[in-house]
């Protein structure tokens, strides 16, 4: 990892994504001098070292090693490294329509910093983020980039909450981090709604009320959804034998999954696939 790195990152994602990530060493006395007015929620690590942090109609704050601080949208922010122990950061910047809800609903909206963030679960799930975004975008790396950002923020919303915040919003955020969990899943043949709901102390009755309050259907047909969509692309798009494709969504046997996807969509997987070449 190199000192002073950047780097854009392009997401699909219109909901929660990350625009750029980077991390830099800083010289004595060092202050961002660019435009201190961005378009995305920009959220830094102190590493170590220190430094001052000022944002709009608030106090200039002293912040050291294993404290956090954000650039929110819109709002004008300084923040300026130590003349003798400059500090070192890591950055993750955040845009898409569901960020603003998660500011608001943490302890960033009121001060817009956090203090000794560095035995936290909200930290562990920020650096496994961070590491996890160097690596090449794929479609499973895009998924489980996408859940890796929601389970930080579940993290920063549940540890440091902004407890006006309300309620509704937290339970959104709550399915929108069970979605994407549910989407990480999605190809394991032993996986099941059952098991799924018991690993997140979910009682199955909740979860149903959950999913068809925010989407209109039970968590057994969105999981069936799921995959049924992905193999749809699959047999359209590639030309992996139906066997291969049933095991990507998670079916032991190719019968069992021919089964399913000829209820789901009118067609066996071969005759989808002529069709899908034909137009």
């Amino acid at each position: 990892m190199k000192w002073g790195e950047f780097q854009a990152k392009n997401s699909l994602s219109s909901e929660a994504n990350i625009s750029f990530f980077g991390l830099q060493r800083c010289e004595p006395n060092y202050a961002f001098k660019g435009n201190n007015i961005r378009d995305e929620y920009v959220i830094h690590y102190i590493k170590s070292g220190k430094g001052i942090f000022l944002s709009a109609n608030n106090h200039f704050v002293s912040l050291k090693k294993g404290d956090m601080f954000i650039l929110p949208r819109n709002i004008p922010c300084f923040y300026k490294a130590d003349s003798k122990n400059p500090w070192i950061y890591q950055w993750i910047g955040f845009s898409g329509i569901q960020i603003q809800s998660f500011y608001l609903g943490s302890q960033f909206s009121k001060r817009n910093y956090l203090r000794n963030v560095s035995r936290s679960k909200t930290l562990h799930s920020f650096l496994n983020l961070f590491n996890f975004i160097h690596k090449k975008s794929t479609p499973e790396n895009d998924v489980l980039t996408e859940a890796l950002v929601y389970r930080f923020f579940s993290n920063l919303t549940s540890e440091f909450p902004n407890k006006l915040y309300s309620k509704k919003v937290g339970q959104k955020f709550h399915f929108n981090s069970l979605l994407n969990e549910l989407k990480q899943n999605i190809s394991k043949n032993n996986f099941s709604i059952t098991k799924f709901s018991k690993e997140n102390n979910i009682s199955r009755s909740y979860l149903n009320k959950m999913f068809l309050e925010n989407t209109g259907i039970t968590p057994t047909n969105y999981l069936l959804r799921l995959r049924m969509e992905k193999a749809k692309v699959a047999i359209s798009s590639t030309s992996k034998l139906v066997k291969e494709i049933a095991k990507e969504v998670g079916y032991t046997d190719e019968y069992t999954f021919s089964k399913a996807f000829k209820r789901y969509t009118g067609l066996s997987p071969i005759y989808y696939r002529e069709s899908s070449h034909m137009n």
